[in-house]
């Protein structure tokens, strides 16, 4: 595995057609005062969602932070790891700039698809059997992305989500090309790999995931290309992402395979 040529990223880039899962926002059901103070939707479709964007008044969110939440959403369910459908909501003219989107202008948004019945969200780990291959799929997304910010949803039986990515790869929401050469935590977060009793028998079939998700880098194009240039994340730093995250991969499995 760690033979293997890294691709060339931007000649991918510029093939990549990706096909975004989207939805139009049809109705606000209410927003949560929180740093990126997202809002609760319906879709057209008639699903209940979670989305999160960007305000032309700067509040919320940042660009920057919710490209990191789409693209960690979509490299975690690639590991069926248990993240809750990602994709993209159309927020259309006739409901931009109206009550509680008064600072929203029409764009596509991060969304995720709402978790029934769940429980507050979280920091706090729920070891059981029913968890332990959600929880061994999240240690091998928490190798690529980092941990340092966990956060949680349990549903009514108890099964554990994983949510809210934008402070993932080092912390910084306003990340860059440059801060991403910085972030190198170790290969896989033993703490949390400790306390959930995981072991190497139970993160192998992850790590097979990961080894095809790698080859010949076309699936990781296809998620980096996935969210608008309007997010604001240029060429440039999509490459940079698609560097570490390739990186990242070679460690961890090298590591587990050492």
């Amino acid at each position: 595995m760690t033979d293997i040529i890294c691709p060339d990223w931007e000649d991918l880039l510029n093939k990549s057609t990706p096909a975004p899962s989207t939805f139009t926002v049809q109705e606000v059901i209410r927003m949560v005062n929180t740093y990126s103070k997202p809002f609760q939707v319906k879709g057209d479709d008639g699903r209940i969602y979670w989305i999160k964007v960007i305000r032309s008044n700067g509040e919320g969110a940042s660009g920057h932070a919710i490209f990191l939440d789409q693209i960690a959403g979509h490299l975690g369910r690639k590991l069926d790891a248990p993240i809750p459908w990602v994709g993209l909501g159309d927020i259309p003219a006739d409901l931009s700039g109206q009550g509680q989107f008064a600072h929203v202008p029409p764009n596509l948004c991060h969304a995720v698809m709402d978790i029934p019945n769940a429980g507050a969200q979280t920091n706090t780990l729920c070891p059981s059997e029913g968890n332990k291959s959600r929880y061994a799929a999240l240690a091998v997304l928490y190798g690529l992305i980092g941990d340092g910010d966990r956060q949680f949803l349990y549903d009514s039986e108890n099964k554990v989500w994983a949510v809210d990515f934008g402070h993932s790869f080092g912390g910084n929401p306003n990340w860059n090309a440059t801060t991403l050469r910085s972030f190198n935590p170790p290969t896989l977060p033993n703490a949390f790999i400790t306390e959930t009793g995981l072991n190497t028998t139970d993160l192998k079939p992850i790590i097979d995931k990961l080894i095809s998700l790698l080859h010949n880098g076309r699936g990781l194009v296809d998620v980096i290309s996935t969210p608008p240039d309007s997010w604001g994340v240029s060429r440039e730093e999509r490459i940079a992402l698609l560097q570490k995250i390739w990186a990242r991969s070679q460690q961890i499995i090298s590591s587990f395979n050492a």
